[in-house]
């Protein structure tokens, strides 16, 4: 692998009044009181500064600030390299970046957001299955642990034509204080199928388990049968360690001829009680399971009605943010796990990404078309939006800045500090 510079460069650069009052007989008189202290209105909040972090493939990985009002400066800072996938730790102090299919460190400067590479060898590629060996895996999803100190990495290969194997796997590496990461020796823990653009995604529940779901191959109908999975396996909390969580895959669905049922996306409860999965089934729907908190196994307990498409995630708040064409929020009942529909917002043509700051008073959208056959977006915009925090309702934050980049793979958030 090349061995660049790891630094960015850039590539763009009252007066109080006394109060009359009308006697009867019509006299005016000065109110004697003492005149009442000028009120004025309780301060604003500041709005704090973030770095967005958006992972380009060929192009780099993007770096935008935000202004006084929360949206991005059109200026962009840009670290060159292959960068399929980029995650920022809890903390917002550590910054993971898969460049040129190696896993890098980089420490984020709290008041520039600019990222300085730890000085410690990359994370090679690790190999595929080795009863399917087709080269090697890229990461291309990173999921971290609430501890901020292990960090679950999603590979899966950056190429594909049927007959070839696109098995997706996930590592645990652990990361210290000082940034530096490991990977941790593990049983190869397969994540499922699907093509290289649309890799499988994963989430926590409860910090103790982790799913992952695979799209399969509906890209490409009639030509690839790749069935769509749900998959488990409990965390050990010291170790990090990975196990399966049986069986695996816990649930399958399509991918037979004229079958396209599929899984979009999962998330997982932090308090680890329900996890929650995007499908189109008969119908597009969000499916809710309960989580057994001691053996991590799932029991579908709601199927709800919704346009699933796309991704989803969190805020901060604890509302779930589904989001394609439109952004949708659901509030959660945490003792029945049924989801309460909110507000929506249209983002044509699609949001293709989405991630909050740590306060959750910002979201942050990469909008675009998804050309059919590749991971690259025509147009591509970056949307900021103010949070509500009574209702999670979104509202625009200025005007979209223009991304003139097409290899679009993710968006990180993180606030100065």
């Amino acid at each position: 692998m090349r061995q660049e510079a790891r630094s960015f460069r850039p590539a763009v650069p009252l007066a109080a009044a006394l109060a009359l009052f009308a006697c009867g007989d019509g006299r005016s008189i000065v109110d004697p009181s003492p005149p009442a202290a000028p009120t004025s209105a309780p301060a604003a909040e500041p709005v704090p500064v973030n770095f967005l972090y958006v992972a380009a493939g060929a192009d780099g990985l993007l770096r935008l600030t935000t202004d006084a009002v929360g949206k991005p400066k059109p200026e962009i800072e840009r670290l060159p390299g292959y960068i399929t996938a980029v995650a920022v730790t809890p903390a917002g102090n550590i910054a993971l970046v898969s460049r040129d299919g190696e896993l890098e460190t980089h420490r984020i400067d709290g008041t520039t957001g600019a990222l300085e590479a730890v000085a410690a060898p990359p994370l090679s590629q690790p190999s595929g299955p080795t009863q399917r060996p087709h080269g090697a895996l890229w990461p291309k999803s990173i999921v971290f642990h609430p501890s901020g100190g292990l960090a679950y990495v999603m590979y899966s290969y950056d190429t594909h034509s049927c007959g070839q194997d696109v098995e997706g796997v996930v590592y645990a590496h652990a990361i210290d204080g000082n940034g530096m990461v490991r990977r941790l020796p593990t049983e190869l823990m397969v994540a499922g199928r699907s093509y290289y653009w649309t890799p499988p995604t994963a989430a926590l529940a409860g910090g103790s388990s982790l799913y992952t779901v695979s799209a399969g191959s509906i890209e490409d109908p009639g030509n690839c049968d790749y069935a769509s999975t749900l998959r488990g396996f409990n965390l050990d909390a010291d170790s990090g360690r990975m196990s399966v969580i049986a069986p695996s895959p816990l649930e399958t669905v399509g991918r037979t001829s004229g079958d396209n049922r599929h899984f979009d996306w999962v998330v997982g409860d932090p308090a680890g009680d329900w996890v929650y999965v995007g499908a189109r089934l008969t119908a597009s729907a969000v499916l809710g399971y309960r989580r057994d908190a001691g053996t991590g196994q799932l029991t579908r307990v709601h199927e709800m009605a919704a346009a699933s498409g796309g991704l989803a995630l969190l805020s901060p708040a604890g509302r779930m943010y589904v989001y394609s064409t439109s952004i949708r929020v659901f509030g959660i009942d945490r003792s029945t796990g049924l989801l309460t529909a909110g507000p929506t917002v249209l983002t044509p043509p699609a949001a293709v990404f989405m991630a909050f700051d740590r306060s959750g008073d910002f979201a942050y959208v990469v909008t675009g078309q998804h050309t059919s056959v590749t991971p690259s977006v025509d147009g591509a915009m970056v949307q900021a939006y103010r949070v509500d925090r009574a209702s999670g309702a979104l509202t625009a934050a200025g005007e979209p800045v223009p991304l003139p980049f097409r290899d679009l793979r993710g968006l990180a958030v993180t606030t100065a500090r």
